[in-house]
């Protein structure tokens, strides 16, 4: 049974009062719950289309940063790839230059490095204008940095280095 209508300001809450138990008890729905029914209906795929958007976005995130650190390892590649063949290029350059001292030359050399061979002598490990020059008979007490004379007794089998002979301080 519907409540009756009652005309002013309070009728129309009364009225669709009554029109929302009469849908309830007679199975259907009036037209304001229809209404808040499409209203949820709406909102949940609103959210679930958020939901979807941002689980998009993740995603592209993810695949843009796979990507960024594909290419930032490529250019690593190129870049020591570029630095070895320049590299290379500079090695076969030296190895057509002629050595800067001769055989018999007396020179006045900075030892970058001491090593100690296994019979006890010490070899000074040093370099004039980019070229090796090893010193053996160095005394123990020769540090890295100091200065040091030798006389030049012969070249490495393929001519990029030189031996010589320890001849003081």
């Amino acid at each position: 049974m519907v409540a009756p209508i009652v005309y002013g300001v309070a009728a129309g809450g009364v009225a669709l009062y009554a029109a929302y138990k009469k849908g309830r008890s007679s199975g259907k729905s009036s037209g304001i719950e229809e209404g808040k029914e499409e209203k949820e209906k709406e909102l949940t795929q609103e959210v679930r289309e958020e939901v979807k958007e941002e689980i998009k976005e993740e995603e592209i995130s993810k695949e843009v940063k796979e990507e960024i650190k594909e290419k930032f390892r490529l250019e690593e590649k190129a870049k020591r790839e570029f630095e070895e063949e320049q590299s290379w290029e500079a090695h076969q350059e030296a190895m057509k230059r002629n050595p800067p001292v001769d055989i018999g030359d007396r020179v006045e050399l900075g030892v970058e490095e001491l090593k100690k061979h296994h019979s006890g002598n010490y070899t000074a490990v040093c370099r004039k204008e980019g070229f090796f020059i090893f010193v053996n008979g160095v005394p123990q007490a020769i540090d890295n940095g100091d200065v040091i004379s030798a006389k030049i007794t012969s070249f490495g089998e393929k001519g990029n280095s030189a031996q010589a002979t320890y001849k003081g301080i």
